[in-house]
């Protein structure tokens, strides 16, 4: 076959097997199970347009598509970076209204640099993080933290948990569960002043246990619904904005998301390509300033960011 025709059927078959992968954002509305894929909505779009570019092209047709999608990958993985860097202050909040800083930060198991994210912590400074594969090898970066977050709630003793939730302000600790149809969540309620606010940590099951992760996020969903008042709900949710699971989760749980910043993964260096880490808000929280990533301190995630306004009550 002539090099020239080579690279158009190249073309076309990885333009082909884009739209095949796209397509199941139509199948996972069906059958759920499909919904791994959704999760790579950007970069199978970049795929089909750098190969239909390609395609078209006089010569060089594969070696086109390629340069493109590469450097759409890199693009998507400066956007947070972008994005983050021009954030604009944090509007203040009204006088019926109080301001918190929320971190939500997955630390990773195999991360044992516990310094690097007391650091990051600290230089960010929220008023409640959220701190997710944190175990045993962090217990120190846990005991550190407590001199600036007096109120904490962690679940490193219990099996399948790992997760730890700190707060500058009192909290009264409603429950840490790691073994039940739902995912793994710390659930605490902030006081009166700042309006009995709930706020849920959470860290659900990851692709490919794609139908455990459906179960999980359905159960969450009915969870949040048995808790009335102000609600924030943060953690890895290991589903990106373009997957139908995570567009479900938000339907049925009558939250607003506020970010949609790749954060994952990092480990290779600052290449994050999917947005798995979220903030969900309900009606009555307010979101102060636009989310933002932080810096990674050898996670393989980075830490997302927000200002927000509960009800003072």
């Amino acid at each position: 076959m002539p090099r020239n025709r080579r690279g158009k059927t190249l073309c076309l078959i990885g333009f082909a097997l884009a739209l095949c992968a796209l397509s199941t954002h139509w199948l996972s509305r069906a059958y759920l199970v499909f919904d791994f894929f959704n999760n790579l909505t950007l970069q199978y779009i970049l795929i089909a347009v750098a190969f239909a570019i390609g395609f078209f092209m006089p010569r060089a047709r594969v070696l086109t598509a390629m340069v493109l999608i590469v450097a759409g990958l890199l693009a998507i993985a400066a956007w947070p970076h972008y994005v983050s860097d021009r954030v604009a202050p944090a509007i203040a909040a009204a006088p019926n209204e109080k301001s918190l800083k929320l971190m939500s930060f997955n630390t990773w198991s195999r991360n044992t640099d516990w310094k690097a994210v007391v650091a990051e912590i600290r230089r960010n400074d929220p008023d409640i993080v959220t701190m997710i594969e944190f175990g045993h090898e962090k217990k120190a970066a846990f005991d550190e933290l407590r001199k600036d977050y007096p109120h904490a709630v962690h679940c490193m003793e219990k099996r399948y948990c790992h997760l730890a939730l700190m707060s500058k302000l009192p909290i009264k600790v409603i429950a840490a569960r790691a073994i039940w149809l739902g995912p793994t969540y710390i659930h605490v309620r902030l006081g009166a002043e700042h309006g009995n606010t709930h706020v849920f940590a959470l860290h659900s099951t990851r692709p490919p246990h794609v139908r455990s992760q459906i179960v999980q996020l359905t159960t969450m969903t009915r969870h949040l619904k048995k808790f009335s008042g102000p609600k924030i709900v943060m953690g890895d949710f290991n589903s990106t904005p373009y997957a139908t699971l995570l567009q479900k989760f938000t339907a049925g749980s009558g939250l607003n998301r506020v970010t949609r910043l790749p954060t994952y993964p990092t480990h290779y260096g600052p290449f994050a390509q999917i947005a798995i880490d979220h903030v969900f808000l309900s009606d009555d929280v307010r979101p102060l300033s636009e989310a933002r990533i932080g810096n990674n301190a050898g996670s393989d995630h980075y830490p997302v960011i927000v200002d927000v306004a509960v009800p003072a009550r």
